[in-house]
C-alpha cells in the first residue's frame, strides 16, 4: 500500500474528535491563526453542538468559518446544512457579511454537480467556500505536514527530526535530559539583531559557545525574528534522533520556497550534516535555503572546515552570563531572591545558563540549599525526574548495559571484538546486550543505527551511567575495568575516568580506585618498565601524587650533571607537545593540583631541565602553554605564575646561570602579553578555546614589576641584550592595543628598569623610546618631556623621512599615489641643499639605521627610502648626481637598491662613458647587475656596435639572478646588429641548459606587453625554430607570462605540432599533470574554425600521454571544459563543447578507450548532456563489454565529511539512464546499470554506518 494510501485509510478510521483536532491544528499550520474551536470540549477530544465546529478572526475584523464531519452517507446535504447554519445569524450572532470565507473538511466522496451547487450557497453572499476532502487533505499531510500523521493516525511518513518551531519547542521540553526553550530568552535583544544581518549577508550562520551558554535558545528565537519579518519563510528544525536523515530531507524540501533550517549541535551529526548543507548549493531557482547552526565550541573548527566545502560560514558566539547576569536570570525565571541561593548557583554555574537554570529548578522544586551542593546531588535530582532513567538505574542488566556503551562510547554488532569485550568482560552475551539496547532506545537514551552500532549522543547521561554504574552501584567494578582493559584500552579508561572525577565527589572517585591503581604501578615498576612506568603515572598520577612525585625525584636524582655550556643551544618551543612517556609532561600535570605539590613538581621540572638538554624545547613548550595565565589563574591569585617567576629569578643567579636567564626571558615575553588564549578540556572529547585579558591588580601587578625589574638587569649584560631588548620593543608596540589601564600600571616600572638604562646616543634606543612615546600619546597618558627630545637626533628625523608611516597615511587621508607624492616632496624638500659630504653623513646615518632596525622596516621600507632619497637628487641636483651615485656604491652592499632609475637619470646628464666609468671603477658586490641596468638604459644615440659586443660579452659573463629581467631595449640595438635578438636569445636558450634561471628574461618576449609580441617570425626570420625553442625554454623554467594563451595561439597557428611539445614539456615536469596544472589557457582553440580538428588533435595527443592515468580523474584536457566558476558560460561555447564531444564520440566509436577517455571529460558537462550523449554511443555501438568501460560517473571525487550526499547523487544518476535501456537489444546493459545502483546503495549504507561510528561522541 502506498504512503498516501495508508494516510486515506487513516482518517477513514478517525473518529469525529481527533478528525477535528486534527484539521484545527492543520489549518493553524496553513496559517489560519486566532483558532476558537467552538464544536470542541476544551480538554477532551470530544465534540460538541455549535456553529460553527470552529472560527478564525482575521487580522481586518472578517471571520472564517470551519466545518468538519466524518459523516459518509448523504455528504452533500449534510454540508448544505452546515452552510446555511453558519449563515445563520441567530446561530452564530456573526451577520454574512462579517465572513470572508467558509472551510469545510469532510471525508466522502462530492459529485461535481453537488459541489458547484454548495459553491453558489456562498457564491450569492459573496463568501468563499474551500472544499478539502479525504484526497487533499491527505496529499497535504503526505508533501507538507507529515508531522500531523505522526500525531494524529500514528503512522511516521519520515523519522519525525524535521520539525515546525513550535513542535520542535514541544519535543525538546519533553526530554528531561535537556532545559527547556520555551522561557523567555534574556540578554540576547543586540545579538538576534546581529544574527538577522549575519543571515542577510550569508546562507549560513554557524553559533557557537560552551555548552549550556543558551544556544539552542537563541538561535530558536533567532528563527521567529526572521518568520516574522517574512511570514512565507519555511522554518524547519531538526531534532536529531542519530537516524537517516534522507527521507525527512526528502519529504520536506521538495517544494518551492524559501526555507530556514535549525540544526542544533551540529557537530553531532558529523558526516550526517553534509546532507543538509548540500541544499546551500541548491540550483533550483524556486528554492532558497538558509542554516543556523549551533555548535559546541570544542567543535567549531572543524565544522567549519566541513562548512566551508559549501558556502561561507558567518559566525556568531554566545558567550557565558556573567554573575550578575545569572543572578538576573534566576529572579526572572524562577522568583529566586535568596541571595545564599543566588551566591551558589552562580558558583556552580560559571555562566553556563542551562545548568543556572537546572540548578534552579532543583532549587525550587526542593527549596533546600543542599540539593545544589555538588553537580553530583543536581545531576541526581534532575536526571531522577526521567522515569525512563529511573527504570535503567533500577535494573542490573540494563544498567550493565549503559555501564559498557559509556565506557567504549560506541559498540558495534559486527565487531567481533566488542561482542567478545561485552561476554567476557561485562558478563552480557550478544544476544542479551543488544536486547537491552533496543529498550534503552524505546527509551530515547542511546541512538541506534541500522539496529547495529549504539551509543549515548548525551555525554552528561553518558558519565552520569558511567558513574552510577561503575562508583555507585557497582555492577561493574573498577578493578574488572583494568585488568581487563589496561593497557591495551588506557586512553578509553582515562576518558571515561575523567569526566566523572571532574563532575562528582573527586576525593570519593580517588579513594575508589586508589588502591588498584597503587597496584599496578608497583607490578609495572617492580618489573624495571620505566617508560610503562612513565606512562601509566601520566594516566593516573592524581590517584598517586605523592607516590609520582616520589618516583620522579628517584630519577631525576640519579641522572648525571651535564657539564657542556647552554649557550649553543637553541632556545625555542618544540613543534609538539611532551610525549606520555616524558617527565615534562607528568611534573606539569600539577600545575593545577595542591599548591605544595605544585611547588615540588616545578622544582623537579627545572632540575630534571638543568640534566637533559633533550627536553628544553618540550620545557619551553610548557611553560608557554601550561605555566602561562589562564582565566581562572586571577581566582587563585595568580600564584602560578608568582611561584615560576620567583623559581627562576632564584636560578639567574645575576645573569651568570645561562640556562635559566635564558629561560626567564623566554618565559617574560609570553607572561607580559595581555591578552591570552587558552585551550580547556571539558567532558569526552570536548575542548573549549577561551580568548580573556588581564587587568592589573594587587597580585599581578608584583608580578610583572619582578618580571620588569629582572629583564632589565639581564639587559645591561652582553650575551642577553639584544633578546630582551626586543621584548621591551613588543611591549612598547603593543601598549596601545594591550590598553590603557595596563599601560599606567607598567609606566612607573618601564620607568624605573628600561628607561633608566637605555642611552640617548644609541639609535636602536632612541628609536625604541620615540615607539614608547608615540603609544603614550595615543592612549593619553603622560610622561616626561624629556623622553621625546633627550632621545632624538637627526638619525631619528631621518628615519621619519625614510621610513613609510601608515598612520600618517591614514591622517592625511591620501591614497597611495597620493601619499607616494607627497612623500616624494618631503624627499626634494629636504635634499634642497646638500654637498658631498652632508650625503656621506646621510649614508652613516642610514647605516646606524639599518644596523638598529628588523623586518620588514630594515629589509623593504629604509631600501624604498633611500631608493626616494637618490632620485629626489637626481631631480634636484643633477650635477651632483656623479659624485652622489659615486659615494652611494660604497654602502650598496648593504642596501642593494634596484639602480635603474637612478642609471637612467645619470644618463640625462652624463655621457656613456662617464656612466660605465662611475659603475665600473670600484668594486662591490653587484657590480655586474648595475652594468645590466647600463645596457638595458643606454639611450639609443649612444649604441653602437663596440656596445653591442659588450653586451653579448656581459650576457655570457654574468650570473642569472644579475641579468635584465626583460628584454625589449634590445630592440635599440638592432641599428647596429640586426640579429641582436637572435644572438642573446641563442645565448640565454643555451645556458639555460645548466641554469634554468638564465631562462627568465625569454618569458617577457612573449608577454602581450612585449614590443615584439606578434612580431617574432619577422625578427628571427634568420632562425624561425629559435622563436619556438625560446618559448619552450621559458615555459620550462616559469609560465605566468602567457596565461591567456596568446603568444601559443600565436605560435600553433604557424606550427600546429608545436602544442605537442607544450604537452610533452609538462609531462616532462609533472608526474600527474591534471585540471590544476599550471598552463596558459587554450580558450583560443574554440575560436578557431577548425576547432573540431584542432581539439581533437590535442585530445588525442593527451590521450596517449593518459594511457596510464587517465581514469584517475582530470587531467590538461579536460581543463578546456570547466566553467569558470562564479560566471555564466556563454551558450555559444557551451554548443561548441557539446558539438566537439559527439562529433568526436561518432566519429571513433570504436575506439572505446579513447571513448572511454571522452566521457570522463563530458562528466564536466552536466548530467542531461551525459545522458544524451550515452544515447548516441549507444545508437553506435551496443556492445556489452564496451558499454561497460565506460564511466558513468565522474572517475574522481572531492569531498569533505560524509560522502552520502555525493553517492545518492550518483545513485540518482544512474536511474535516470534506465529509460535508455529499455529495449531487448539493450538488456545486458540494463542488467550492468542495476547491479550499479545496487552497488551504489550498499555503499550508501556503508557509508551511514561509517558516519556514526566515526562521529565525535
Amino acid at each position: 500500500m502506498t504512503v498516501a494510501n495508508r494516510i486515506r485509510s487513516k482518517l477513514l478510521e478517525l473518529e469525529g474528535g481527533i478528525f477535528q483536532r486534527l484539521c484545527d491544528d492543520w489549518l493553524h499550520r496553513k496559517g489560519y491563526e486566532n483558532i476558537n474551536a467552538i464544536g470542541m470540549m476544551q480538554s477532551t477530544d470530544r465534540v460538541t453542538k455549535g456553529t460553527p465546529d470552529c472560527l478564525f478572526i482575521q487580522p481586518d475584523g472578517h471571520y472564517v468559518f470551519s466545518e468538519y464531519t466524518v459523516q459518509q452517507d448523504r455528504l452533500a446535504a449534510k454540508l448544505e446544512d452546515d452552510i446555511n447554519k453558519c449563515f445563520n445569524e441567530q446561530k452564530t450572532g456573526i451577520k454574512s457579511e462579517q465572513i470572508s470565507e467558509i472551510i469545510i473538511c469532510y471525508l466522502g466522496n462530492l459529485t461535481s454537480h453537488e459541489i458547484n451547487h454548495l459553491r453558489s450557497l456562498c457564491q450569492k453572499r459573496n463568501v468563499g467556500l474551500s472544499l478539502n476532502g479525504l484526497d487533499s487533505i491527505s496529499l497535504s499531510i503526505q508533501n507538507c505536514y507529515p508531522v500531523l500523521s505522526e500525531q494524529y493516525l500514528g503512522l511516521a511518513l519520515d523519522t519525525g527530526q524535521l520539525l515546525s518551531v513550535n513542535d520542535f519547542i514541544s519535543r525538546y521540553g519533553k526530554n528531561n535530559l535537556t532545559t527547556p526553550i520555551d522561557n523567555k530568552i534574556l540578554f540576547q535583544d543586540n545579538a538576534i539583531d546581529y544574527g538577522l544581518e549575519q543571515l542577510n549577508q550569508g546562507r549560513l550562520l554557524l553559533v557557537s559557545g560552551p555548552a549550556g551558554v543558551g544556544k539552542t535558545l537563541f538561535s530558536i528565537n533567532l528563527a521567529k525574528a526572521m518568520q516574522k519579518k517574512n511570514s512565507a519563510l519555511k522554518v524547519y528544525c531538526l531534532f536529531d534522533k542519530g537516524a537517516d536523515l534522507i527521507r525527512d530531507i526528502t519529504a520536506h524540501f521538495s517544494e518551492p520556497g524559501d526555507y530556514l533550517i535549525f540544526v542544533d549541535d551540529a557537530n553531532r551529526l558529523d558526516s550526517r550534516l553534509d546532507y543538509i548543507l548540500h541544499y546551500l548549493n541548491d540550483n533550483n531557482d524556486n528554492r532558497t535555503f538558509r542554516i543556523v547552526a549551533t555548535v559546541r565550541d570544542y567543535a567549531k573548527d572543524s565544522v567549519i572546515t566541513q562548512a566551508s566545502k559549501f558556502t561561507e560560514v558567518q559566525e556568531q558566539t554566545i558567550q557565558p552570563l556573567t554573575d550578575e547576569q545569572v543572578k538576573e536570570l534566576v529572579v526572572e525565571l524562577f522568583d529566586i531572591k535568596n541571595s545564599e541561593y543566588q551566591q551558589r548557583i552562580q558558583e556552580i554555574s560559571g555562566g553556563n545558563a542551562r545548568l543556572a537554570m537546572m540548578a534552579s529548578r532543583v532549587a525550587v522544586e526542593t527549596n533546600q540549599i543542599e540539593s545544589i551542593q555538588n553537580v553530583a546531588s543536581l545531576y541526581d535530582d534532575y536526571f531522577g525526574q526521567n522515569e525512563n532513567i529511573k527504570e535503567v538505574v533500577e535494573d542490573k542488566k540494563l544498567m550493565t548495559a549503559a555501564c559498557a556503551i559509556s565506557f567504549f562510547r560506541k559498540v558495534d554488532k559486527l565487531n567481533d571484538s566488542h561482542m567478545e569485550w561485552l561476554q567476557n568482560s561485562f558478563g552480557i552475551s550478544p544476544e542479551e546486550f543488544w536486547g537491552h539496547v533496543d529498550v534503552l532506545h524505546k527509551k530515547e537514551l542511546v541512538d541506534l543505527y541500522e539496529d547495529e552500532v549504539v551509543k549515548i549522543s548525551d555525554q552528561v547521561l553518558s558519565t552520569y551511567f558511567f558513574y552510577l554504574s561503575v562508583f555507585e552501584k557497582k555492577v561493574i567494578t573498577f578493578s574488572l575495568i583494568m585488568n581487563d582493559f589496561y593497557p591495551d584500552f588506557k586512553r578509553t579508561i582515562v576518558d571515561a575516568l575523567n569526566p566523572v572525577i571532574s563532575a562528582f565527589d573527586h576525593k570519593k572517585i580517588v579513594s575508589e580506585i586508589r588502591s588498584e591503581v597503587e597496584g599496578i604501578f608497583k607490578e609495572i615498576s617492580n618489573s624495571g618498565d620505566l617508560k610503562g612506568s612513565i606512562e601509566f603515572l601520566n594516566s593516573f598520577w592524581f590517584a598517586l601524587p605523592t607516590e609520582t612525585l616520589v618516583f620522579a625525584n628517584s630519577l631525576i636524582s640519579e641522572m648525571p650533571n651535564i657539564d657542556e655550556p647552554w649557550e649553543n643551544e637553541v632556545f625555542e618551543e618544540a613543534k609538539a607537545d611532551a610525549s606520555e612517556y616524558s617527565l615534562v609532561s607528568l611534573l606539569s600535570s600539577f600545575r593545577n593540583y595542591g599548591v605544595d605539590e605544585f611547588k615540588m613538581s616545578f622544582d623537579l621540572l627545572l632540575q630534571y631541565l638543568s640534566k637533559s638538554k633533550e627536553s628544553l624545547g618540550f620545557v619551553i613548550k610548557t611553560l608557554i602553554d601550561k605555566y602561562n595565565f589562564r582565566s581562572d589563574d586571577m581566582r587563585y591569585g595568580y600564584y602560578v605564575q608568582a611561584h615560576i617567576v620567583d623559581m627562576l629569578v632564584e636560578r639567574i643567579e645575576n645573569g651568570d646561570n645561562y640556562l635559566f636567564s635564558r629561560l626567564f626571558i623566554v618565559l617574560a615575553k609570553s607572561l607580559l602579553k595581555v591578552e591570552h588564549r587558552e585551550h580547556r578540556w571539558g567532558r569526552g572529547d570536548t575542548i573549549s578555546i577561551i580568548t580573556f585579558r588581564l587587568s592589573s591588580d594587587e597580585n599581578l601587578t608584583p608580578i610583572r614589576q619582578k618580571v620588569l625589574k629582572n629583564l632589565a638587569t639581564l639587559m645591561c649584560l652582553p650575551n642577553y641584550k639584544e633578546l630582551v631588548q626586543d621584548i621591551f620593543q613588543e611591549l612598547t608596540s603593543r601598549l596601545r592595543f594591550e590598553g590603557k589601564e595596563m599601560a599606567v600600571a607598567d609606566l612607573p616600572y618601564i620607568t624605573e628598569f628600561f628607561v633608566a638604562n637605555l642611552e640617548p646616543s644609541d639609535t636602536s634606543h632612541c628609536l625604541i623610546m620615540q615607539d614608547l612615546c608615540e603609544h603614550l600619546d595615543a592612549l593619553e597618558i603622560e610622561y616626561p618631556t624629556k623622553w621625546k627630545d633627550g632621545f632624538n637626533n637627526s638619525t631619528i628625523e631621518l628615519s621619519n623621512l625614510l621610513l613609510e608611516d601608515r598612520h600618517e597615511r591614514r591622517s592625511l587621508d591620501m591614497d597611495y599615489e597620493e601619499y607616494k607624492q607627497y612623500r616624494h616632496h618631503c624627499f626634494v624638500d629636504y635634499f634642497s641643499d646638500i654637498t658631498g659630504e652632508q650625503f656621506s653623513h646621510f649614508m652613516n646615518q642610514c647605516v646606524s639605521l639599518h644596523d638598529s632596525l628588523s623586518g620588514r622596516e630594515r629589509d623593504y621600507s629604509l631600501k624604498i627610502g633611500i631608493e626616494m632619497s637618490l632620485k629626489a637628487i637626481a631631480e634636484s641636483h643633477p650635477e651632483q648626481l656623479k659624485e652622489i651615485v659615486s659615494t652611494y656604491i660604497d654602502y650598496d652592499d648593504t642596501f642593494n637598491i634596484r639602480p635603474g632609475l637612478l642609471i637612467l637619470s645619470l644618463f640625462n646628464t652624463f655621457d656613456s662613458i662617464e656612466v660605465w666609468d662611475l659603475i665600473n671603477t670600484k668594486t662591490y658586490r653587484r657590480k655586474k647587475y648595475w652594468c645590466s641596468f647600463y645596457f638595458s638604459m643606454l639611450p639609443e644615440e649612444s649604441v653602437n656596435k663596440d656596445e653591442a659586443q659588450s653586451l653579448l660579452k656581459h650576457l655570457n659573463e654574468t650570473p642569472s639572478n644579475e641579468l635584465p629581467n626583460w628584454l625589449d631595449f634590445l630592440s635599440k640595438y638592432q641599428a647596429v646588429d640586426k640579429e641582436i635578438y637572435v644572438k642573446v636569445v641563442a645565448l640565454l636558450v643555451e645556458k639555460s641548459k645548466e641554469d634554468t634561471n638564465y631562462a627568465s628574461p625569454l618569458g617577457q618576449l612573449f608577454s602581450n606587453n612585449s614590443k615584439l609580441f606578434g612580431n617574432w617570425f619577422d625578427v628571427f626570420k634568420s632562425d624561425i625554430r629559435l622563436v619556438f625553442d625560446a618559448y619552450l625554454t621559458a615555459f620550462n623554467h616559469e609560465r605566468y607570462w602567457d596565461y591567456k594563451g596568446e603568444a601559443l595561439d600565436v605560435l600553433t597557428q604557424k606550427d600546429a605540432t608545436f602544442m605537442d611539445k607544450i604537452v610533452d614539456c609538462i609531462y616532462e615536469n609533472e608526474r600527474w599533470p591534471d585540471e590544476h596544472t599550471n598552463m596558459p589557457e587554450l580558450d583560443f582553440l574554440w575560436e578557431r574554425d577548425n576547432y573540431i580538428d584542432a581539439i581533437e588533435q590535442y585530445g588525442k595527443y593527451v590521450y596517449h600521454k593518459e594511457q596510464d592515468s587517465y581514469g584517475f580523474g582530470g587531467n590538461i584536457f579536460s581543463k578546456l571544459f570547466l566553467k569558470e566558476k562564479g560566471k555564466a558560460e556563454a551558450e555559444e561555447l557551451t554548443i561548441k563543447k557539446q558539438t566537439f564531444i559527439k562529433h568526436t564520440v561518432k566519429n571513433n566509436i570504436d575506439e572505446i578507450e579513447y571513448i572511454r577517455f571522452i566521457f570522463n571529460v563530458a562528466s564536466r558537462l552536466g548530467e542531461d548532456f551525459r545522458r544524451e550523449l550515452l544515447s548516441i554511443f549507444l545508437q553506435h555501438n551496443k556492445k556489452i563489454d564496451d558499454f561497460k568501460i565506460l564511466e558513468h560517473e565522474p572517475t574522481s571525487r572531492s569531498w569533505s565529511g560524509s560522502l552520502v550526499p555525493i553517492l545518492e547523487r550518483e545513485k540518482n544518476y544512474l536511474i535516470t539512464l534506465l529509460p535508455l535501456l529499455n529495449s531487448v537489444k539493450l538488456l545486458e546493459h540494463r542488467s550492468n546499470i542495476e547491479q550499479r545502483i545496487e552497488y551504489k546503495l550498499r555503499s550508501i549504507e556503508s557509508e551511514k554506518k561509517r558516519d556514526f561510528l566515526e562521529s565525535r561522541h
